[in-house]
């Protein structure tokens, strides 16, 4: 066994090994490329310079490690301090204070920059012809992420957090309390008596990476659990292909924008392999895909699969119109699970497909367990390539079936109007008359669920899992054109189906191995037929939902929605100007706090049972609504009339958070003073009209 070294570095002494050629470094594929934001890039110069202010003549930045590759040294950890150097680099590259400018040299050697990002290729051409750009000033550095779109915003946006840190801290005419540019730049640049150090860390030949990776992991360090996978998955293809796999992860790996959001990413999908799109017109995603791979691939589809007519030049073509705005850069979209929850969701699938016997949970702590540890021997070349293909169909079902979050009002939707807008370059099927008002129950159900069945309990991931396998069915095995408002029925309809299976088996039987168990069944078509009986639901409500603030969340939001779905209560049509307005402006949020309507406090009179004294009306259902934390501070103790008057507040504002609550107060009767009055035994009319929503719900 060999042994790690670590010598003590600066810039200056990067510039002096490699025959004067100095160091230069590449970002591995794995890594993500860079991340910091303004805090830390600030925080990094500020640092420096009051170590400079109070004479330090050495400052140490931390660790680089780094493993040796024929001259240059690949990155492992402290990629995003050294990038950052670079980037001041290129800054300071650009100033006329500094004589004899050694960061010229520093940030680029002949036609290279420094640091090499392979899958990259677009920023480091960028960054070569931005640095090669003479006398340059700061107006060059001013909005540099909005001038260029194509290009990784980390980047422009770190160089323009550069620029105005030092047009703010350096003066136009240098003075003792004022930093000096040339005498920062100097420090930072190290010699070899002062200025910034930090140690690099070559491991020994012999290191295996991928335990070096879970090691530094462990402890915190710079790789997450996703990109030692994404190691060890491209470690096993073959030299000349796994970087074209990993331009499929990374394209999949961006959770809050549509894929092929960006117009450099379809061009680099038809640059590299796909000479004339007009050529592969009636020609499966598939055999695009194969293509694009550029070498011999095992075929991945069964047999309905390889004759879908779904075009991928629809999704990848060139637009001659204007370029589409990367959307991550406004967050104008955010995902509702991030990328390592994806790649379980894809791999159980995908586990499933191959008949692998697999227990697969949606738990992203035990991603490497789940995906390498326990299944090391199950990864060959095909399957890798298999999977990574499988990743970017089911993220075209995620982008065109799976509800995101607008930044601009929290609320969720799916943007069929951005899918369809010819611009963007995605469009799997032309002439689609779909509208964004024809999916607003299927965003509703979904919106529903990803509350109702949140956190470990209940696990919300059962129907996420099952709504791609559904949906990927019908974007790539059928030969269909366009999408139907059928089709979003049909979504809505069996997603309710499962949502009822596992509500019936939480009656019977609460176990999240028996959840799983009936979720598991869906995806393989073998659907229960489970059922309840309106008397044995109303026997199990009186034992489980009378538990006031200890009442399961999940049954408040199960009434919500067939409250929403619903036109009649015990018979009764609902004032379709009142109600049916409340029910038009409703949403599902995350909720926390169960609220007792006539407060607890104030529990008198007929709320005391006098035949059992410890019954507590008070906690019966027809008494509680689930609500916000805030709003359920801001009733406090309060009469339930002036409760009444807050509930208005609210719906004036069109931000009811609960039906239940509405239809509560609505029960109310009035008074000659025209307060309202709320009993226990209106409560328990009320209580009545729930569950029976409820038990017909469960039929």
């Amino acid at each position: 066994m060999g042994s790690n070294e670590a010598k003590e570095f600066s810039i200056s002494k990067i510039m002096k090994e490699n025959q004067a050629r100095g160091c230069f470094f590449k970002i591995p594929p794995y890594q993500r490329l860079y991340e910091w934001e303004k805090e830390q890039i600030e925080t990094l110069l500020e640092d420096v310079k009051k170590a400079q202010g109070e004479g330090k003549k050495v400052y140490f930045i931390g660790n680089v490690v780094v493993s040796k590759e024929g001259e240059r040294y690949i990155l492992i950890d402290g990629q995003q301090r050294l990038t950052t150097l670079f980037l001041i680099g290129v800054y300071l590259a650009t100033r006329s204070e500094i004589k004899s400018n050694p960061w010229k040299d520093f940030v680029k050697h002949d036609k290279q920059i420094r640091i090499s990002m392979p899958l990259r290729e677009n920023e480091e051409k960028w960054l070569l012809d931005f640095i090669n750009k003479q006398n340059k000033s700061n107006d060059d550095f001013k909005d540099l992420s909005k001038k260029n779109p194509n290009i990784h915003r980390k980047i422009t946006e770190g160089l323009e957090v550069i620029a105005e840190w030092f047009e703010k801290n350096t003066p136009k005419e240098e003075s003792d309390d004022k930093l000096k540019l040339a005498s920062f730049a100097e420090y930072l640049y190290g010699n070899n008596k002062a200025g910034v150090r930090f140690a690099l860390v070559e491991l020994a030949k012999d290191t295996d990476l991928n335990q070096f990776f879970v090691r530094m992991n462990n402890r915190g360090k710079q790789l997450e659990k996703h990109e030692i996978l994404k190691a060890r998955l491209l470690g096993i293809l073959q030299k000349g292909e796994w970087q074209k796999y990993a331009k499929i992860w990374d394209l999949c790996s961006d959770m809050d924008k549509y894929i092929f959001a960006l117009e450099e990413d379809r061009k680099t999908f038809r640059r590299e392999n796909i000479k004339s799109l007009q050529d592969e017109r009636g020609k499966s995603l598939f055999n695009i895909i194969k293509k694009f791979n550029g070498c011999k691939i095992a075929k991945i589809d069964v047999e309905e699969e390889s004759d879908s007519k779904t075009k991928l030049f629809h999704i990848i073509k060139n637009s001659k119109s204007q370029q589409i705005k990367e959307e991550s850069r406004d967050a104008i979209y955010r995902s509702i699970i991030d990328f390592p929850t994806f790649l379980l969701h894809v791999f159980k699938l995908f586990a499933l497909k191959k008949n692998q016997n697999f227990d697969v949970s949606i738990k992203k702590d035990d991603l490497l367990k789940t995906m390498w540890d326990d299944r090391v021997k199950f990864w060959n070349k095909d399957n890798v390539r298999e999977f990574i293909q499988q990743l970017l169909l089911y993220r075209f079902a995620f982008d065109y079936f799976v509800i995101k979050q607008k930044a601009s009002d929290s609320s969720y939707v799916i943007d069929w109007n951005y899918i369809k807008d010819n611009r963007s370059g995605r469009i799997l099927f032309e002439g689609n008359t779909l509208t964004n008002d024809s999916l607003k129950d299927l965003v509703m159900i979904q919106n529903y669920l990803r509350v109702a069945r949140a956190g470990e309990k209940q696990n919300y991931h059962h129907w996420l899992t099952y709504m791609l396998s559904i949906t990927y069915k019908t974007l790539f095995f059928k030969e269909i054109k366009k999408i139907e408002t059928t089709d979003i029925k049909n979504f809505v309809e069996r997603l309710q189906k499962l949502d009822t299976d596992l509500a019936i088996r939480q009656i019977t039987n609460d176990g999240e191995s028996e959840l799983l168990g009936i979720a598991n069944n869906w995806l393989k078509s073998k659907k229960s037929s489970s059922s309840i009986s309106e008397k044995k639901f109303n026997q199990w409500a009186s034992d489980n939902l009378n538990q006031g603030v200890g009442t399961p969340h999940y049954w408040f939001y199960r009434l919500e929605y067939y409250l929403w779905k619903s036109n009649k209560i015990n018979g009764q049509s609902f004032d379709k100007k009142k109600f049916g307005k409340i029910k038009q402006n409703f949403r599902f949020r995350g909720l926390n706090s169960v609220e007792h309507i006539q407060p607890q406090s104030k529990a008198e009179g007929n709320w005391q049972d006098k035949q059992d004294a410890e019954t507590r009306r008070i906690d019966c259902f027809g008494n509680l609504a689930l609500v916000s934390q805030s709003f359920n501070s801001s009733l406090s103790n309060q009469d339930t009339g002036d409760k009444i008057l807050d509930l208005r507040k609210k719906i004036n504002k069109d931000d009811v958070e609960s039906l239940k609550l509405w239809l509560a107060y609505a029960k109310m009767k009035s008074q000659k003073d025209n307060k309202k009055e709320w009993t226990y035994e209106t409560a328990k009319d009320h209580q009545d009209e729930m569950l029976e929503v409820l038990a017909k719900s469960l039929k």
